[in-house]
């Protein structure tokens, strides 16, 4: 997956919910643009809240898809 991918569905405007699939995992939700948070110093990183207060760190290698 790539982080201009990311990016640009967490900065759209109007925000539109989306979800990331997980390799092996989750689909991790994100219902909002303040759920979650591209570290500038980490751009190898993603930090997800999803709607039941779970905290997810992921490596871009762990997202496999993007979805609505």
């Amino acid at each position: 997956m790539k982080l201009a991918d990311i990016e640009a569905r967490a900065h759209q405007r109007p925000f539109r919910p989306f979800a990331l699939e997980t390799v092996g995992g989750p689909w991790v939700e994100v219902q909002s643009e303040a759920d979650i948070f591209l570290p500038p110093r980490r751009p190898d990183i993603i930090i997800v809240f999803d709607p039941t207060d779970r905290l997810f760190i992921l490596a871009l290698d762990q997202i496999s898809a993007l979805a609505e």
